[in-house]
C-alpha cells in the first residue's frame, strides 16, 4: 500500500512539474489577453540632465537638471503576441533648462511620434512594456526637429477587456536623441487607455 501511494504521489508531482515545465508558454498565454487598439491620454513628468544621472535608488544628477511636463494622446496596437506599436502627439511645457542663463523663450512644444516595442502580462493582470520612438517637433523652438527615445519603460493593469490604466511603479531612465546630441532623462507616467469600439467582435469571440 505504501509503495502504490509513493507511485501516485511521485507521478502527481510530475505531472505538475510538465504543467508549469515551460514559463515560455505561459507568459504567450497570458499576452493574448491584452490585443486590439486602445485609445491613450497619458501624463508624463521628467527631469533631464545632459551630463546623466547616477544609479539608482538615488539617480543623483551628474550636472544642471531641466525639466517638462507632457500631455500625450495615442492609439496603442497590442498584437496580442508581445508585441505593440502607438502613434500619437504630444502637449509639452518646459518647465526650466539645464542652464539657468537661458531663457524660455517658446515654452510649448507640439510634437508627433511613433514607437514600437514589447510588452508582457503577469499573472495579477499587471504588466510592463519597453519600448523606442521615432518623431518630429511641430511647433515650439526647433520646429522640424527629429528626435528619437530609447530605453522607454512603462508599467499598466488591465483593468477590464476594455481598459487599462498606466502607471509607473519604477523610476524609469530613458534618452531623448538629436542633432544636438543625447539628453538623459528620469521620467514618471500616469494615464488610462480604452478599447476601440472596432474591436467589440474580439471581446465577444473571448
Amino acid at each position: 500500500m505504501r509503495l502504490q501511494l509513493l507511485t501516485v504521489a511521485v507521478l502527481a508531482a510530475l505531472g505538475a512539474g510538465q504543467a508549469s515545465a515551460d514559463p515560455a508558454t505561459d507568459a504567450a498565454k497570458l499576452n493574448k489577453k491584452l490585443h486590439g487598439q486602445y485609445a491613450a491620454q497619458q501624463t508624463e513628468t521628467c527631469v533631464s540632465s545632459q551630463a546623466g544621472f547616477g544609479p539608482a535608488p538615488g539617480y543623483t544628477a551628474l550636472g544642471p537638471t531641466g525639466g517638462s511636463t507632457s500631455s500625450t494622446s495615442n492609439v496603442t496596437t497590442y498584437n496580442g503576441d508581445g508585441t505593440f506599436t502607438l502613434e500619437g502627439d504630444a502637449l509639452q511645457l518646459q518647465l526650466k533648462l539645464p542652464d539657468p542663463s537661458v531663457v524660455v523663450t517658446n515654452p510649448v512644444t507640439r510634437s508627433h511620434f511613433v514607437c514600437s516595442g514589447t510588452y508582457q502580462v503577469n499573472a495579477d493582470d499587471t504588466f510592463t512594456t519597453e519600448y523606442t520612438c521615432t518623431g518630429n517637433v511641430l511647433t515650439g523652438v526647433v520646429p522640424g526637429l527629429a528626435f528619437t527615445l530609447t530605453g522607454g519603460r512603462s508599467d499598466g493593469l488591465i483593468v477590464s477587456k476594455k481598459a487599462t490604466q498606466v502607471r509607473q511603479d519604477a523610476v524609469n531612465s530613458d534618452v531623448i536623441s538629436t542633432v544636438y546630441g543625447p539628453i538623459p532623462r528620469i521620467c514618471s507616467r500616469t494615464g488610462t487607455a480604452t478599447k476601440l469600439a472596432k474591436d467589440k467582435d474580439k471581446d465577444s469571440e473571448e
